[in-house]
Parts: structure tokens; sequence; C-alpha cells
């Protein structure tokens, strides 16, 4: 796995690349994914978001501003993502469906979810 970094500095770089190596060896240990490029965004109104770019790669953006943990906690959210576009388990980037509430589609549920079980673990064993 290729990570590509754009707009971040050393400690943001080593502190997402080990969240994201955790991450995938968390849920995806199995599964070949040949790029993540990391964005991080200055004013985005948002924690981060997430899009593949192929069918292997993908482009997290982060917001700038964020802590160590909220950086930590968005990049495992952003992985759950990937790990739900690569094992196929919900085509989120066709989905835009603006009838259901962010926080009730079920591809976030899990996100929200998954996001914390990855902090606890990764808060256990850093």
């Amino acid at each position: 796995m290729f990570i590509e970094f754009t707009n971040t500095n050393k400690k943001q770089q080593r502190t997402i690349e080990a969240a994201l190596w955790f991450a995938k060896s968390y849920l995806l240990p199995r599964h070949k994914i040949d790029e993540i490029e990391i964005e991080s965004v200055n004013g985005l109104d948002i924690y981060g978001d997430c899009y593949d770019t192929d069918d292997r790669s993908f482009l997290i953006r982060v917001n700038k501003g964020l802590s160590e943990e909220d950086l930590l906690t968005t990049i495992f959210h952003e992985f759950v993502h990937i790990k739900q576009h690569i094992r196929k388990e919900y085509d989120l980037f066709a989905i835009n469906d603006n009838k259901v509430a962010y926080l009730d589609r079920p591809y976030e549920i899990e996100a929200f979810r998954v996001q914390e079980e990855l902090l606890e673990e990764y808060n256990n064993v850093a």
C-alpha cells in the first residue's frame, strides 16, 4: 500500500501512516490496496471524506485543523468506507440518497461504530 501526502506536516504523516496500516491490518489484512492519497484541506466543513480514484486507490481528505485524536478517528472512519467499498458491502461512491439522514445510513452507522473500536484497539497497543 503506497501512501501519498499532500499539505501535511511530518507529525501528521507519521500519525496517519500508522493509523492506516493499523486499520488495514485490522479490517483488510488480506486485501490489496494500491494507493491511498491523504490530502489535508484548510476550511473543510467536515472532519473528512473519502473517494475512490481507481479500483484499489483512494483519496482521503481531512480537515487540516483536527486534533491528533480527531485525526485518528477520521482516518479510521474513512478506512471503514474503503473496507466497505472493497468488500462490496455498499456502493458508497454511487449512493447519493438525500432522503436518508446522514447518521441513519447503514454504512455511516457501521463507520461510526468501528472507528471507535479501532481507536480503542489502537490506543491499547500504542
